[in-house]
């Protein structure tokens, strides 16, 4: 079945690839260059990578991030290439290259992009920090959140406009950070925490699973808010 899609995707990709190349033929008969050109192609490119993702089907989804980068950087478009960059940072931690992944992200980061840019770089960031199996990988998941969260706060005092979507960010890195807290500390069900300071941040971080599980509620994200209730059950114990 995976073999399959892989075949159907990767015919489609040549599809892509050559309404491409008409497009950049019409547009420059037009005069208008390749600089100008329509960049739906791209996005296209782009979606259909993450759908392989989605999918765990790797192998399209390196073929689609490595043709989108390669015309993105020759086009000069820096929310493509910073798009392709963050998905392959994504590929890499899907085939547990969770080193290779922070090289990817430092670069997609430079480009900079728009909030939801910035949420999906600060999960894949985490997932890459916790792959590493680093003995304090928890602390620096919450200085990650804190900092991704407070900047997001900003944005939120100044978009009035965006309070439904970007809260549900918040919310959503909120709820990871204390999920990793708990997965860090808390150890098994029913045994003995090592220290007060310890148990402190469990009780903080099963707080914040319960305030992520209402703020989700209200936003009308039921199975987030679903999920969350689960692992405030799962620190609880």
């Amino acid at each position: 079945m995976g073999c399959h899609k892989a075949i159907a995707f990767s015919q489609e990709r040549r599809g892509l690839h050559t309404a491409y190349n008409q497009k950049l033929k019409v547009d420059e008969a037009a005069g208008s260059g390749p600089q100008r050109m329509d960049v739906c192609a791209q996005e296209i490119w782009l979606d259909k990578a993450e759908v392989c993702l989605s999918m765990g089907l790797c192998q399209p989804a390196r073929q689609l991030l490595a043709e989108t980068h390669r015309v993105a950087v020759e086009l000069g478009d820096k929310k493509a290439v910073a798009r392709s960059l963050l998905s392959l940072a994504v590929l890499a931690c899907e085939e547990q290259n969770y080193a290779q992944a922070p090289i990817l992200l430092d670069k997609a980061r430079a480009l900079g992009g728009v909030e939801e840019f910035w949420y999906q770089l600060t999960l894949t960031t985490v997932r890459a920090v916790v792959g590493q199996r680093d003995p304090d990988a928890h602390i620096k998941v919450d200085q990650i959140i804190k900092h991704s969260c407070g900047a997001l706060k900003r944005v939120l005092e100044q978009r009035v406009n965006r309070v439904p979507e970007i809260s549900f960010f918040i919310t959503s890195l909120e709820m990871r950070g204390a999920i990793e807290c708990v997965r860090a500390l808390g150890g098994d069900p029913g045994e003995t925490l090592s220290s007060s300071e310890t148990t402190q941040r469990l009780m903080s971080a099963c707080e914040t699973l319960r305030e992520s599980a209402s703020g989700f509620t209200k936003l009308g994200f039921r199975e987030h808010a679903a999920e969350a209730h689960v692992e405030y059950a799962t620190g609880q114990r």
